[in-house]
This record gives C-alpha cells, sequence and structure tokens, in this order.
C-alpha cells in the first residue's frame, strides 16, 4: 500500500508538472501571438497612411500640371475670338477724289494731238497729225498710213544707232541712206527717232545723192 501511495505522488507531481509546463508554453504562445498581431496591425496602419498622404500628393501634382494648359486654352480661346474694329464710313471725300483724279488725267493726257507740215525733196504733201511725244520717223509713218506717200523703206542703222530711211517712194537704196531731214529749216542733231516733234514743226526729206 506504501509502495502504490508513492507511485501514486510520484505520477501525480509529474502530471503537475506536465500541465504547469503546458500552461507557461500556452500563456507564452499567447503573449508571443497577441504582440505579433499588434505589430501586424500597426505596420498596415502606417502603410495605409502613406499610401493616402502619396495619393494626395499626386493629386495636388496633377492639378499643378493641369493648371498651365487651362490657362493655356483660355488664353488660346481669347486671342482665336475675332476682334472688330469700328469702320468708319467716309463721308463725301469720293466726290471731291474723283474730281481731283479727273483734273489729273486732263492735266496729264499724253495724248494731245499736234500736227506738222511734211515736205518730200521740197514738195510740200499736206499736214501730219501726230499725238504729243511722238517722233519725226513717226512723221513719215502716219504720212504712210494716210496716203501721203506711197512707199517707204526705214529700218534701225546699227552704225548711226537709230532708225535710219533708206527708200521713199522708190526713191532711194536698200542699203544706203541717202535720205536726211531738216525741221524748221535747221538739220536736227538726232536721228528721227530719237527727235520728238512740236505743234506746227515743217519738216522736209531731201534725197541727197
Amino acid at each position: 500500500m506504501r509502495k502504490l501511495n508513492k507511485q501514486r505522488q510520484g505520477y501525480l507531481i509529474i502530471i503537475c508538472g506536465l500541465a504547469s509546463l503546458v500552461l507557461v508554453t500556452s500563456l507564452s504562445g499567447i503573449a508571443y501571438y497577441t504582440h505579433t498581431l499588434r505589430d501586424i496591425n500597426a505596420f498596415k496602419a502606417e502603410t495605409n497612411s502613406n499610401d493616402n498622404s502619396k495619393y494626395s500628393d499626386q493629386k495636388k501634382a496633377s492639378n499643378k500640371k493641369q493648371s498651365p494648359s487651362s490657362s493655356k486654352t483660355s488664353e488660346l480661346k481669347q486671342s482665336s475670338s475675332p476682334t472688330r474694329s469700328p469702320i468708319n464710313k467716309p463721308s463725301h471725300s469720293k466726290k471731291s477724289d474723283s474730281s481731283s483724279t479727273d483734273n489729273a488725267k486732263q492735266t496729264s493726257n499724253p495724248s494731245v494731238n499736234v500736227s506738222v507740215d511734211l515736205s518730200v525733196n521740197s514738195n510740200h504733201l499736206g499736214r501730219v497729225v501726230l499725238k504729243k511725244g511722238d517722233n519725226q520717223c513717226s512723221v513719215l509713218s502716219k504720212a504712210l498710213s494716210a496716203g501721203l506717200i506711197e512707199s517707204l523703206d526705214m529700218h534701225y542703222s546699227s552704225q548711226y544707232k537709230t532708225m535710219a530711211v533708206y527708200v521713199i517712194d522708190g526713191i532711194g537704196e536698200p542699203n544706203q541712206i541717202w535720205w536726211t531731214y531738216t525741221v524748221n529749216g535747221k538739220p536736227p542733231p538726232f536721228g528721227c527717232s530719237k527727235m520728238p516733234v512740236s505743234n506746227g514743226d515743217r519738216v522736209n526729206w531731201n534725197y541727197v545723192k
């Protein structure tokens, strides 16, 4: 009996020791789990706050980027809008302008007719009407078109650097210059294409061969 009691006491001691060991182990495990859970929750909260701050910073940066473009678009809209300048209706300036232009046309009109007396070999052929500014060669051309002379050969002379008369009414040579002219009884200093006409000139062409 004593041996059995001793064995029971020994088992109880062992069982109590194991129970206390299990209890201590479980308490430390629960404490570790609780501490770990707190750390995880704190890390999540910290991560969420960082994400929120990053999102707010990104949003502010995007708003700053968008603001210049919006101002640019407003400027473009303002610049593209057409500006209307006031149009002043002219008063009675048209009549004065038209009258002044008419007077200028009348004073600067070059088509004023002039007339000259034409003679060939001292034979008076008649009066030739020309425009102011024509030259003495034009006198013979107008005389031909008016029928005062029957034929005319007049072309440029490289020797004299002017138009020259070779044949009038069949008199003359195609390659020789024998026709000369006088204006108001005097030989002019220039060829007929460089000598302008004046109203009332007396022009005489002579064959001098």
